[in-house]
């Protein structure tokens, strides 16, 4: 099975190393660098959707109710309005 992503980067590497002729040495050390850091990043993919992690809701979903946090100090926080302060 042909990955589309991995034919891209490859392509960008060829393309890069041909324009500035690259030495096949540096050309295999980029291939290889790319396939780690796609394999690291499926890697992750995959360890967040095994995780099961609830998903993101917004701060307008969020139940305050019975829980220990201060709502009026989340929202201002929130807001952002502190970065411009």
């Amino acid at each position: 099975m042909l990955d589309v992503n991995r034919h891209a980067g490859y392509d960008k590497i060829m393309a890069t190393s041909i324009k500035r002729s690259h030495e096949p040495p540096r050309i295999v050390g980029d291939l290889l660098q790319a396939e780690v850091a796609e394999k690291q990043e499926r890697s992750i993919k995959y360890q967040i959707s095994t995780a099961k992690l609830p998903l993101a809701k917004d701060i307008e979903d969020f139940e305050f109710d019975g829980t220990p946090f201060n709502e009026a100090l989340v929202r201002d926080l929130a807001g952002g309005g502190f970065i411009a302060a």
